[in-house]
């Protein structure tokens, strides 16, 4: 009976021994499954903006919350992840680390289908004033560009890869090339031309409404500016239009620079009419007496070619201004011949410096001289006193052409001066130096 006791008593301990080591395991079991995981979600903002919460140390399932906040001038652009949502709530399953990106908002909102304009104004002491509107657009077909009506005026807006608008480079700051009559249209391009120029021609035809007496049909140009106006290694050197035999000169397309893009604009009832040809060639330069020369390669064979033909003639010209200021200021001579243009010459200076064009293969002694009487005479230090000369203009000959256009009048004098004795001589009704004229000649070059 006691042997039967005690067996039962080492039972029940064994027993009890066992479950409190069963109990024990599992209890550290239940402690390791119920243990709480963390992570850590950073948030970060970009220039432009900041964030609502930076983030912290968060448990596995939990949601954060999060919002993109722009400063002024900015809009939100996305999320370092793709995410394009300004507000997020982020399911916390791993760490995380997310950032902010913002952007200065593009002129062209899609959205609303306005475009952003700015323009210069000019207020009390001529302080500028910068003027911002928001205007509504309307598509081209085929184009990137957008069209602005105001009092039933169009006006092209040109856009940039990014949908900003391009402002002209002449000065004037404008936002477009010209005006149409009608909503304009993008048309195919006949344009020839020695080099891929990316042409795109825009056209409308209707009755100006507040003008009777204005064009109707208009074409709008926009092609590449190239690498600063260089296309495949050539320059653009000439035109030509549908109503004219003749080439033009660069200066007769009176292109504007539009960021990397050339504008231009004609009509059919113009002299000229729509643009049919733009000449790009292949340009080298040398210097010769402290001029740069630039010239059509394809015209001579090599710079020893080009110096022979066009030294005799440049070398007089720089005799007879020799002891003068004349030439001082010259700058460039570009020679481009190769084909018949409407002109001889052209000049123009920007402040003080000359530059010349001649549209000839050799120019002669006249045209260099003529050219270089504009070059000195409208630089910004001319001595000129353009009133005593308009007087001369007024009351004596000098030549048919400075009788037909008045602002040529000083030139041919100047020619005649420096160049022409023997045209005074052998042509006395077509070239005359008045006495009064070749005094005030002889105050400024003597």
């Amino acid at each position: 009976m006691n042997k039967k006791k005690h067996m039962l008593k080492k039972h029940f301990l064994y027993s009890l021994l066992l479950s409190f080591f069963f109990f024990s395991c599992s209890s550290d079991e239940t402690s390791m499954e119920t243990s709480v995981r963390k992570y850590v979600i950073t948030f970060s903002a970009g220039d432009g903006g900041t964030v609502s919460t930076t983030g912290g140390e968060y448990e596995l399932g939990q949601t954060v919350n999060v919002a993109a906040i722009p400063q002024e001038g900015y809009i939100f652009k996305d999320w370092s992840d793709g995410n394009k949502d300004l507000k997020r709530v982020i399911l916390v399953n791993g760490n995380l680390n997310l950032i902010a990106n913002f952007e200065v908002p593009s002129d062209f909102d899609s959205n609303s289908n306005t475009v952003l304009l700015r323009q210069v104004m000019y207020g009390a002491g001529d302080v500028e004033v910068v003027v911002e509107e928001r205007v509504s657009v309307t598509a081209i077909s085929g184009s990137r560009h957008k069209v602005f009506e105001n009092n039933e005026i169009f006006y092209i807006i040109q856009l940039n890869e990014d949908n900003n608008v391009v402002y002209g480079e002449d000065g004037t700051g404008r936002f477009f090339m010209t005006s149409h009559n009608e909503m304009p249209q993008l048309i195919d391009n006949h344009i020839l031309s020695d080099v891929n120029l990316n042409m795109e021609v825009y056209y409308s035809n209707a009755q100006n409404p507040h003008d009777s007496n204005a064009p109707s049909e208009t074409y709008e140009y926009i092609w590449d500016n190239g690498n600063e106006g260089v296309i495949g290694g050539k320059q653009f050197i000439a035109s030509k239009f549908k109503n004219t035999e003749k080439y033009g000169t660069p200066v007769d397309v009176s292109a504007v620079k539009f960021g990397n893009k050339w504008r231009a604009q004609s009509n059919s009832e113009s002299d000229y009419g729509p643009i049919t040809e733009l000449v790009y060639k292949e340009l080298a330069t040398l210097t010769y007496k402290d001029i740069i020369f630039e010239y059509e390669v394809d015209l001579y064979n090599g710079e020893e070619d080009f110096l022979e033909k066009i030294k005799p003639n440049f070398d007089k010209v720089y005799e007879n201004l020799k002891g003068t200021n004349a030439i001082d200021n010259l700058n460039t001579i570009y020679i481009y011949g190769g084909r018949t243009y409407t002109c001889g010459g052209e000049s123009k200076c920007d402040e003080n410096i000359g530059y010349i064009w001649c549209f000839t293969t050799i120019p002669d002694v006249g045209l260099y001289t003529h050219e270089i009487g504009h070059t000195w005479s409208l630089r910004a230090e001319s001595p000129v006193d353009w009133d005593k000369w308009q007087f001369f203009l007024e009351n004596y000959y000098c030549s048919d052409y400075a009788l037909q256009n008045e602002t040529e009048y000083f030139s041919e004098a100047f020619m005649c001066y420096f160049s022409g004795q023997q045209l005074l001589i052998n042509f006395p009704n077509q070239y005359q130096l008045a006495n009064p004229v070749r005094e005030q000649l002889d105050l400024l070059f003597n």
